[in-house]
């Protein structure tokens, strides 16, 4: 039975909620008890039956993966924990997809660990890279959009960012589980992210960046009916254009980061690269409906190039491209 299944059965909402958080608080008391060495097995053991098992998700992400233009090819760590003969193989597309539940299980896990070390400073599990950019784009005073993706662990990156005294705010989509919602909006804001509910986003960013913080969007799912239609690996694809539109109305500029583990072993604790790639470079047209497709453009292939570098930290098994799917794909 899968979560959808399960949200399925003739109670209340609500006891099917209460009892879906208890057994998560129950499963991060039982993570976090235990030393990260056990549970890191515990996780490559659970995964192995998870893949196994998922036979729905699982053929998402491959056919995801083999659907990529150029394709998607393994590198680094991936390549050393899975070797594959040919890197554009169905077999090579099944590792990346299996390396990617086994990535965001123990992701997982870490931001619950990491959690203890919040007020720390100089933590070692951190580093920042190209700090520069976000320096010089904070001293126009026009505030900053930062983007990024479902890559590496996010919630770490703009914790951290956070936490590090630069004035957050996440959009942040609602949970259908409000309990979760809550837990998760919590541990954001006691790292002092501030939280902008969707419904009125835009107009709440807007006074934000005049206020010269930053914003940050995940941007990497399939966009709302709305969306701008733009190319994502090589495929059709449906973005959210809301960062496009802001910058353009604000001058703000747009920022693309990531935040990346560099362990050189699976089973490592994760240490966490913060990367922020070079500020989008775009002059409009005066067209406002081709300039916003085109920046949403140019962000998203950034995004695609971080996440090419490392495929297996992306969630290959979210239905990105399922408005111009085949009817076989999914």
């Amino acid at each position: 039975m899968n979560l959808q299944s399960w949200r399925r059965i003739p109670v209340p909402k609500t006891i099917i909620f209460v009892v879906e958080y208890f057994v998560l608080r129950w499963v991060i008391f039982f993570l976090t008890a235990l030393p990260l060495e056990m549970v890191n097995r515990l996780c490559r053991n659970l995964v192995e039956m998870i893949y196994t098992l998922d036979s729905r998700y699982k053929k998402i992400a491959i056919n995801n993966i083999l659907q990529a233009v150029p394709p998607v090819v393994p590198t680094g760590l991936l390549l050393i924990n899975y070797p594959v003969r040919d890197v554009h193989s169905h077999s090579a597309a099944d590792k990346i997809a299996r390396a990617s539940y086994e990535h965001f299980l123990l992701a997982f896990v870490h931001l619950l660990h990491l959690s203890r070390f919040k007020g720390i400073k100089n933590k070692k599990h951190i580093r920042f890279e190209n700090t520069a950019v976000l320096d010089k784009a904070m001293s126009r005073n026009k505030g900053v959009i930062l983007v990024t993706a479902h890559f590496g662990n996010w919630e770490i990156g703009v914790a951290e960012l956070a936490s590090s005294g630069h004035p957050i705010s996440l959009i942040a989509f609602q949970q259908v589980n409000p309990y979760f919602n809550k837990m998760l909006n919590q541990f954001r804001e006691s790292c002092g992210v501030n939280i902008i509910p969707t419904k009125g986003a835009i107009s709440r960013c807007e006074e934000l960046l005049k206020e010269g913080r930053i914003v940050v969007f995940v941007i990497d799912q399939t966009g709302r009916e709305e969306g701008v239609e733009v190319e994502f690996f090589g495929r059709k694809s449906s973005a959210m254009w809301g960062p496009a539109n802001l910058s353009l109305k604000t001058g703000a500029p747009i920022i693309p980061f990531s935040s990346c583990s560099t362990a050189q072993h699976i089973t490592e604790f994760m240490c966490w690269v913060i990367k922020f790639r070079n500020t989008i470079n775009y002059q409009p047209i005066g067209d406002k409906d081709q300039d916003i497709k085109r920046l949403t453009q140019l962000y998203l292939d950034e995004i695609e190039q971080i996440i090419r570098e490392h495929p297996e930290q992306w969630i290959w098994f979210h239905r990105r491209w399922k408005r111009y799917r085949s009817p076989s794909q999914y």
